[in-house]
C-alpha cells in the first residue's frame, strides 16, 4: 500500500443508533477504537442492513466490507466485488453446536443457510467468538479469525472471595424449548 492511499472500510450492521444487543455494542467499540488511532488514511462508513440490495453499488467502492452475520446480508455477498469479513457474532449461528452436543436437528431454514454459507464461503473471511465455531468455519471460509469478545476488567471483575459452591443460571434449558435451568 502506498503511503497516500486511503483504505476504505464499510460496516454493514443492524441499526447501531439504537443498539439492542452485543453485536451493536461490539461495533460501536470497534469504531471508537479505530477513531482513537487517528490514522489519516482510513475512511470508515457504516450502513444499516435495512438498505438491502441498494447497498451493492455502494459496497463495491470499498476495499473491505465487514458484515454482521444477519440473514439479510447473505444474498448481498456474491454480488459484491470486494473483500468481505463476515462477523459471526452470534455463537452457534448455524446450530452446529446444538446438533452436535444435544442432537437437536436444525430447522429447514438453518439448513438452507448452511448450504449458502458453504457455497459462498471461499469468497469470505470470517470472525468467530469461540473455538467450536472456529473449527467449523475454518473449513468453510477463505480464512477464519478467532477474536473473542473482550471483557473490560476495569468494569467486570470479582468483588468478593470465591465461594466453594455456586449457581449457574442458563438463559434457556438444554432442550432449547425456553425457560430457565438452574445447575
Amino acid at each position: 500500500m502506498v503511503k497516500d492511499d486511503k483504505v476504505k472500510i464499510a460496516f454493514v450492521w443492524s441499526n447501531i443508533k439504537k443498539p439492542i444487543g452485543g453485536a451493536e455494542y461490539f461495533l460501536i467499540d470497534v469504531l471508537e477504537y479505530i477513531r482513537s488511532l487517528k490514522i489519516a488514511n482510513i475512511t470508515i462508513s457504516v450502513y444499516d442492513i435495512a438498505y438491502g440490495l441498494s447497498l451493492i453499488k455502494e459496497l463495491n467502492n470499498y476495499d473491505v466490507v465487514v458484515m454482521h452475520s444477519l440473514n439479510d446480508v447473505l444474498p448481498i455477498i456474491p454480488l459484491t466485488n470486494t473483500s468481505i469479513m463476515l462477523d459471526i457474532h452470534s455463537p452457534d449461528w448455524l446450530w452446529y453446536f446444538r446438533e452436535k452436543a444435544y442432537g437437536i436437528k436444525p430447522r429447514p431454514e438453518t439448513l438452507v443457510k448452511r448450504l449458502w454459507i458453504k457455497t459462498i464461503g471461499r469468497k469470505i473471511y470470517c470472525r468467530v467468538l469461540n473455538s467450536f465455531d472456529y473449527n467449523i468455519f475454518s473449513i468453510i471460509c477463505k480464512k477464519t479469525f478467532l477474536v473473542p469478545n473482550f471483557i473490560d476488567t476495569g468494569l467486570f471483575r470479582p468483588t468478593k472471595n470465591k465461594l466453594d459452591d455456586f449457581t449457574i443460571i442458563v438463559r434457556y434449558n438444554p432442550s432449547f424449548k425456553g425457560g430457565l435451568t438452574f445447575l
